[in-house]
């Protein structure tokens, strides 16, 4: 039974797998993936493509959500190592996260603190209106009903 699960793999295994994963590289995207899950998915299709250096990192910074990669390319030193690059994206993302979870719980996406109304029923300068004491009602008495004399 070994034997057998052995041959039908040898027979229907890739031909090919550097190519299939060089091919898996030059497509891969980040998408909704967090940095750390893409990059796991990254290095095990970088193992055995051959890919080293500039060209993995090439890719890598293709793969990588826009605003990830525009973000490590722009600060005052970009990740030169293919290390770096892993590590810098996933805090940038980590980061991200962090705040986007965070704007959520606050219950706002606002760059801006809401600004505060309060209405008064009047201002300060006037006065209440003064109210004169009133005078108790008098209720009105009714009379009493005659008494019902027969006749």
């Amino acid at each position: 039974m070994q034997d057998l699960e052995q041959e039908i793999r040898q027979e229907f295994r890739d031909q090919d797998e550097q190519s299939t994963k060089v091919g898996v590289l030059r497509t891969i995207e980040q998408g909704n993936l967090t940095c750390e899950e893409h990059m796991q998915k990254f290095k095990k299709m970088a193992q055995g493509s051959r890919y080293t250096g500039r060209a993995l990192i090439e890719e890598f910074k293709r793969s990588l959500n826009g605003g990830i990669r525009r973000r490590l390319m722009e600060a005052e030193e970009p990740p030169e190592m293919i290390g770096e690059w892993y590590e810098r994206a996933t805090r940038t993302d980590q980061n991200w996260r962090q705040i986007k979870a965070e704007e959520r719980f606050y219950g706002r996406e606002r760059k801006e603190p809401p600004k505060l109304v309060v209405k008064l029923p009047f201002t300060p300068q006037q006065s209440l209106p003064q109210q004169q004491p009133q005078q108790p009602q008098q209720c009105p008495v009714q009379s009493r009903p005659k008494p019902f004399t027969p006749q």
